[in-house]
């Protein structure tokens, strides 16, 4: 994805606005996922599934929704990754763009599950903030637990070597970063991990 849009989807399972499935990839160079719904499950805007590959390296990924806890119950098998859903041995690599105003009930910009990888070396998942000025868009939100990002199990990890996530809320467990079940995130040292 060099330029242009993906907006406005409703999708009644995972990926309301891309889906990356059985090994495929997907390089995100500019452009914007914005505006996406994915009505029942998962991955408002992206769901990464199967031993799949997501590289962003520019753009932004805003605006969509996964249920936030209103539509359905209130399971963690469900209703994860406003933004982004990475799951089932996939990987995400994030060198620089944006993922914010994203929401769901766990995750609100991503959703790191079942032996999956997000790694971060650059950009920003949350509010962009200029001093005390927000020049682009607002923080990820969820209603459970997990603003910027939700790991769910032990065979999962989000490493972190540089980028933001600031700026995230959550609604019911106020974490940004909510790591559950012995799962991995590693490398805060080297960048910036900070809740409003």
């Amino acid at each position: 994805m060099e330029n242009g849009s993906v907006i406005q989807n409703i999708h009644w399972w995972n990926g309301g606005g891309v889906w990356v499935d059985n090994g495929g990839i997907f390089n995100m160079n500019s452009g914007l996922i914005t505006d996406n719904f994915a009505r029942e499950s998962n991955g408002g805007g992206v769901a990464v599934v199967n031993g799949s590959t997501f590289n962003m390296a520019g753009g932004r990924i805003m605006n969509n929704q996964a249920p936030d806890g209103g539509t359905t119950d209130d399971s963690e098998e469900i209703q994860q990754g406003g933004g982004v859903l990475v799951s089932s041995g996939s990987t995400f690599i994030m060198l620089d763009g944006e993922i914010s105003n994203n929401r769901a009930n766990f995750g609100g910009g991503v959703a790191v599950r079942d032996g999956s990888e997000f790694r971060m070396t650059g950009g920003m998942i949350g509010q962009i903030v200029s001093g005390s000025v927000t020049w682009a868009s607002a923080g990820n939100h969820v209603h459970n637990s997990g603003g910027g990002v939700f790991i769910s199990d032990p065979d999962s990890v989000f490493s972190m070597s540089g980028g933001e996530v600031t700026g995230n809320s959550a609604h019911t467990v106020k974490f940004t970063i909510t790591v559950l079940h012995k799962a991995v995130a590693c490398g805060f040292l080297a960048a910036t991990a900070a809740s409003p």
